[in-house]
């Protein structure tokens, strides 16, 4: 059998996407290499070997025979055909965080390039016009995630770093609006990973004991300062209240007009995790109120509405613990 790694690849990847992967590896480019023919005639024998289901029945032997006939195979040694796998790999990988720059903030990180070029070749007039239009299209943006914050402080940093080239009057102008770009990302990811901590601790997985100080300042700051409400902070903030206290069904009701009507502001997988907590919070009070048939009615059908809407697939797929959940409330 071949590298278990390449084979995980191929087989995740979807037909689009292992057509990039092989446009990817004939670009001179991106494989450059002294055997760089030998690494892509072996991802299209390997492809072609997948695309007929045939997989199971590549061998590291039979490779090498084809690949470098002129090396006899020799059983649990190293051979040719490991270090041209190996080079096939790491080109995989190299693809792989291609694919994922474009996908997560592709024009930002394009802008942030583009700009730091012309801000060390001195490039005023270019830089500001590229600052501009990253401004602009910034804003147009509807999902403000803690991501959405950190673009803005970094594009922030690139014209304070132009600024001080130049030490014209308005240098540092900029420098609060950046502190306030970085508070508003540190405050959302912050707040996001104390609900796991603390939702983990609920369900029993992490110990009960671990306290996190800088949590309790954070959420005492969102509730004062207006600039760090961002849509997720504010909604973090309620969720880490009720897991401590848990919420009324007319605090729950509220709490999810206002987590539809921010649902355009929030990134799929941010979203599919908040509705799970509405799950979570529906359960309790199941429990704590049991007003039977009425309550399970009303469990039943928030479940489907989530089962029809897909809150329930993680990478296209229903978690086993939920698929658990999922029956048991039909039954």
């Amino acid at each position: 059998m071949i590298s278990s790694r390449i084979v995980e690849v191929i087989e995740s990847l979807s037909p689009k996407e292992l057509d990039r992967l092989q446009l990817f590896l004939r670009s001179p480019y991106h494989n450059q290499g002294y055997n760089a023919d030998k690494i892509v005639d072996l991802y299209d024998h390997v492809l072609g070997a997948y695309r007929r289901d045939a997989l199971q029945q590549l061998d590291k032997k039979s490779l090498n025979e084809r690949y470098f006939p002129e090396h006899t195979y020799q059983e649990k040694k190293k051979n040719p055909i490991d270090a041209l796998l190996s080079h096939l790999f790491k080109r995989m990988k190299e693809f792989l965080f291609f694919e994922l720059v474009q996908e997560d903030s592709f024009e930002a990180q394009r802008s942030f390039a583009i700009a730091r070029f012309y801000r060390r070749n001195s490039y005023e007039e270019r830089f500001w016009q590229v600052i501009k239009q990253f401004k602009k299209q910034h804003e147009q943006r509807t999902q403000r995630n803690a991501n959405f914050y950190l673009d803005a402080f970094l594009i922030e940093s690139e014209v304070a770093a132009f600024r001080s080239i130049f030490n014209t009057y308005t240098d540092d102008a900029n420098l609060p609006l950046a502190h306030e770009r970085l508070d508003q990302f540190y405050v959302t990811q912050k707040l996001d990973i104390s609900i796991a901590l603390a939702f983990q601790q609920k369900l029993g997985q992490l110990p009960q004991n671990q306290v996190i100080p800088l949590t309790n300042i954070i959420r005492e700051l969102v509730t004062k300062e207006e600039n760090l409400q961002t849509p997720l902070a504010s909604l973090y903030s309620i969720i880490l209240n009720w897991l401590e206290e848990p919420p009324s069904s007319k605090e729950l009701e509220a709490f999810v007009e206002q987590l539809w009507a921010s649902q355009n502001m929030i990134a799929t997988f941010k979203f599919r995790n908040l509705m799970a907590l509405h799950r979570y919070f529906i359960g309790v009070q199941y429990r704590k109120e049991a007003q039977g048939e009425e309550l399970l009615r009303k469990v039943f059908n928030v479940y489907q509405e989530h089962l029809d809407k897909g809150f329930f697939l993680v990478d296209d797929k229903i978690l086993p613990l939920s698929l658990k959940s999922i029956i048991a409330i039909a039954t």
